[in-house]
This record gives C-alpha cells, sequence and structure tokens, in this order.
C-alpha cells in the first residue's frame, strides 16, 4: 500500500460519501448472509456475490470494498488469515 497522501478530491469526495457508503455495506452485508443462507456452500454465496458485484458499476463495487477492508482493519486481529 502506497503511504502517499490521496489527492483532495479524492479526500473530499470520501468524507461525502463515506456514510452512505457504511450504510450500503451494511445492506450488502445482510444481502450477502441471506445469499450465504440461501447456498449449499460459502463459495456458492461468493460466487453469486462476486458476479453481482461484477456487473454493478464498478467505483461502487469498489468503494464497497474499500470500506469493508477498513471496517475489517479497525477490529482487532483474531486469528483472520493475513495477507
Amino acid at each position: 500500500m502506497s503511504s502517499r497522501r490521496p489527492p483532495p478530491g479524492l479526500i473530499a469526495e470520501a468524507e461525502h460519501n463515506h456514510q452512505a457508503l457504511i450504510e450500503r455495506m451494511a445492506k450488502a452485508v445482510a444481502g450477502a448472509r441471506l445469499l450465504l443462507a440461501a447456498h449449499d456452500t460459502e463459495v456458492e454465496a461468493f460466487a453469486e456475490l462476486n458476479a453481482t458485484l461484477s456487473r454493478s458499476d464498478p467505483r461502487i463495487a469498489i468503494a464497497l470494498g474499500a470500506a469493508a477492508i477498513m471496517e475489517l482493519a479497525k477490529q482487532p486481529d483474531q486469528g483472520r488469515a493475513a495477507g
């Protein structure tokens, strides 16, 4: 990961959209839970979610991914696999 600061315009956009993205991510997590309940395996649920996100606006999918990563990063490490 880069240690450079993002451009000011990107920071302003993130400040403007941050809460809405967190709320959208919460809805996406609820949807993912429904997928997990509907499929026999986590891999099948993941494949469906991945297919859905691949058909959406890439900027939204990227922003949701970034929001999810930041939320996970704020949680204490509980033996999750490290990259």
